[in-house]
């Protein structure tokens, strides 16, 4: 009766199939998460629950390869393989949609927000008269000040007139203690200017030593 060889094919094909359901799953998951993470796609502050998927999906994978072995390497190749199109698809979608940043609570409506590697701010500037500094005010991103002062610019030249004080919302040298606008030009806080003109003359590669 056990030994009936139909029998042990129907217990053991039930196997197969929830393996073949857990790799899918996983390599599906897996792709899209590393596909949209390089492409940085993700909302900022959500790479610690991208780590904790890759961590978990890391764990699971070592044991359905020493579970079913070759069945499993095989099956895999041929997931990703068919849904690199749909993950393509995917990825590209995705990208197309980037989270929308929620303004708090007492940042003016004027105020821009300039993305970071990670992080973002708010950042307001208000054209001085006569001559005078411009005034810059930054927040950070849950809506606290972090700098309200007057700026000068770093290169030495006369403030921007208001027609001028188009900040860039993707600059290439961003902070929370710096203004860069749209013509490239960078605004630096009157308080820490020398400490801040060092670092970006280091950026530029105007000096060989960091500060």
């Amino acid at each position: 009766m056990w030994s009936t060889p139909g029998r042990w094919r129907r217990i053991g094909s039930v196997k197969p199939i929830k393996s073949r359901l857990g790799i899918a799953f996983i390599a599906g998951e897996l792709w899209l998460t590393l596909s949209l993470h390089a492409a940085g796609c993700n909302a900022p502050g959500n790479s610690g629950a991208v780590a904790a998927k890759l961590f978990g999906y890391f764990l699971t994978l070592p044991y359905l390869l020493w579970r079913d072995g070759k069945q499993v390497c095989q099956c895999m190749l041929r997931i990703l393989c068919r849904s690199s199109g749909l993950a393509l698809a995917l990825l590209l979608t995705a990208c197309g949609h980037k989270a929308e940043v929620v303004r708090p609570n007492g940042v003016p409506a004027d105020a821009v927000f300039v993305r970071g590697a990670k992080i973002g701010w708010w950042q307001q500037c208000t054209a001085g008269s006569s001559g005078k500094p411009v005034h810059c005010q930054i927040w950070g991103g849950t809506g606290g000040v972090l700098v309200d002062e007057e700026f000068l610019p770093y290169d030495g030249g006369p403030p921007p007139t208001a027609g001028e004080l188009k900040i860039a919302t993707a600059p290439t040298i961003p902070g929370p203690d710096r203004v860069v606008l749209s013509n490239k030009r960078v605004l630096l806080p009157e308080s820490r200017f020398g400490e801040l003109k060092n670092f970006v003359d280091w950026w530029n590669g105007k000096s060989n030593q960091p500060p």
